[in-house]
């Protein structure tokens, strides 16, 4: 059985357990950009760096602890180190040292041995030579980096007695000269052979596959390293990625502050809905009577003056005369029920600012300004730009009014807004309006005299008529037709009127309903959906805490392996 290298371990399960929260929160439909990109600490990825003679094999060597694929010798010509990435881990092979091809060969090596935190130092099965060896001593005891350190010794498959024990204890008793202060426990001293590890890996048999791997050495150095790691406290590196992995999951575990915050909220938006309401139903129902009463009296102005004028003895002339005076006076009934309903409506206008200022600077307001929602609850761009649309379909609303409501000779300007209550779309500000609305009605133009020429024509016509009969027939027959003829003439004043008072209701009172429409009911149908909103909202939240909480428990699990790592 093969053993393991408990740091890549570990830095591997830390990249798959970044990965499942990435998946869970795109599943969840949470923000993703604040779980870090990858499980490296902040300086970079823990750096494993191979340094020695360049003929020692280290090539192999990485390749039989991390299974890269490396290309032999290229790092000897190469003019930097060559570098793998190793999951989250990077794994450096070095020109070497004393190659004598390259002049800088010994400060490239040197360059990457600064960014170690694992430094394996390979010699081959004949030992140190004397430059080898001053190059050692000047790494490890004049630069101080023997702490960090392990010595492989390769190519022990070409040593007189193999990878024996007898051999390795005749080679430590050959370097103790070199390494001294240090000792071969101090850096881990391993004995390996890179060519017996490939011929295991090649092996079928599994019986000749174990000899193979115990005389390659590969387990007793994978366990010197897990020991060097652990007693160096190199994993505490990793630590640091998780922590703020774990620091994502806090934001999306919801606390009793966050549903409060949304309670405030979500009462904040009912009271400005319920002004809204409020003041609309107020509105419709005094628009209702008024533009009532103004087609009651429109049809008693026309009733009157239908009883006045047919079969009273009234000359034509001064028949004319009454209608244009009853025609007049249903002007002004029209127009004064327009004036009237620009009225209701400036005050509806007036009475939710008033309303809405309250609520505006209330305490609840002031705590919701002040509690804001995690921005990790939206993800998606339509998400995230929920609020900021409702808020642009609000401050819209006013030009709305302008360019489709208000009529040539308006003079106030009508203005709406609404900003966001918190910066994670809850509104801030309460809809504010203009002081004066502007609000016209076209001119009523049913009342208009050259529209009323041929009714009044065709009266006045039987109104000749009749004077005639009057006047001068008095059989029973006639005068039964004479009485027939006013009542359809009196019908025909009154049917007119009916017309004039129904198109004039239908006139006023549609385009003021429009109006409160726009500047109460638009509102309204934003704030609900906004409500809907926060209910989903807290719907999620309560949906995704199992799955946080399986994850964080999945950190600190990881964690606790890696402090017990660190002895």
């Amino acid at each position: 059985m093969m053993d393991v290298l408990e740091l890549k371990d570990l830095s591997d399960r830390a990249e798959l357990l970044r990965e499942k929260v990435v998946n869970k929160f795109c599943e969840l439909d949470l923000v993703t950009d604040i779980i870090p990109d990858n499980m490296q600490p902040d300086d970079g990825p823990i750096k494993l760096v191979f340094v020695g003679q360049y003929s020692a094999g280290k090539s192999s060597l990485i390749q039989m602890i991390s299974g890269i694929k490396t290309e032999i010798g290229a790092a000897i010509t190469t003019q930097d180190a060559s570098v793998y990435p190793w999951g989250d881990l990077e794994i450096i092979d070095t020109p070497g040292i004393e190659t004598g091809l390259r002049k800088d060969h010994d400060d490239i090596t040197y360059g990457e041995i600064d960014k170690a935190a694992l430094l394996v130092f390979v010699i081959t099965n004949e030992g140190f030579d004397n430059h080898m060896g001053e190059h050692f001593r000047k790494l490890a005891i004049e630069q101080h980096r023997g702490d960090h350190m392990i010595l492989v010794v390769n190519k022990m498959d070409r040593a007189p007695k193999g990878n024996s024990k007898e051999q390795q204890d005749l080679l430590r008793e050959d370097m103790e000269k070199v390494i001294k202060p240090y000792t071969h426990e101090q850096l881990y001293t391993s004995f390996v052979s890179t060519e017996l590890y490939d011929e295991a890996m090649n092996e079928t048999d599994e019986e000749l596959k174990a000899d193979l791997l115990y005389e390659s050495g590969y387990n007793e150095l994978i366990r010197n390293i897990n020991e060097f790691v652990k007693e160096k406290g190199v994993t505490a590196k990793l630590a640091q990625p998780l922590y703020a992995l774990n620091d994502c999951l806090k934001h999306t575990t919801v606390d009793e502050n966050i549903y409060e915050s949304l309670e405030k909220q979500e009462e904040l938006l009912k009271r400005t809905k319920r002004v809204y309401n409020a003041e609309k139903e107020d509105a419709l129902e005094a628009i209702q009577s008024e533009t009532m009463g103004m087609q009651s009296d429109v049809l008693n102005i026309g009733t009157q003056l239908a009883n006045s004028i047919v079969g009273t003895g009234m000359s034509e002339q001064e028949a004319k005369q009454e209608m244009d005076k009853a025609s007049s006076n249903a002007a002004m009934t029209v127009n004064a029920c327009a004036s009237k309903v620009e009225n209701i409506l400036t005050t509806m206008i007036k009475n939710a600012e008033l309303n809405l200022s309250e609520i505006e600077h209330s305490s609840l307001a002031r705590d919701v300004m002040e509690n804001n929602i995690p921005q990790i609850w939206m993800n998606n761009e339509n998400e995230r730009s929920n609020y900021n649309d409702i808020t642009e379909k609000l401050s819209k609303a006013g030009n709305f009014l302008v360019e489709h409501s208000l009529k040539e000779g308006a003079t106030g300007v009508f203005s709406a807004g609404m900003k966001s209550f918190s910066g994670t779309g809850v509104h801030q500000g309460i809809l504010t309006v203009g002081k004066t609305l502007g609000f016209k009605f076209k001119p009523w133009q049913a009342v208009n005299m050259t529209q009323k020429v041929a009714m009044f024509g065709k009266v006045l016509g039987v109104v000749g008529v009749l004077y005639q009969i009057y006047q001068f027939s008095r059989s029973k027959e006639e005068e039964e037709k004479h009485q027939r003829e006013m009542d359809e003439a009196r019908n025909e004043i009154k049917t007119q009127f009916q017309e004039w008072a129904n198109k004039a209701y239908g006139e006023i009172g549609g385009q003021a309903r429009e109006q409160v429409a726009l500047l109460m009911g638009t509102p309204q149908d934003n704030l609900e959906e906004e409500m809907k909103y926060i209910a989903k909202t807290r719907e999620k939240m309560e949906a995704i805490q199992p799955t946080v909480k399986e994850l964080q428990d999945e950190v600190s699990l990881l964690l606790d392996e890696l402090e017990e790592c660190r002895g």
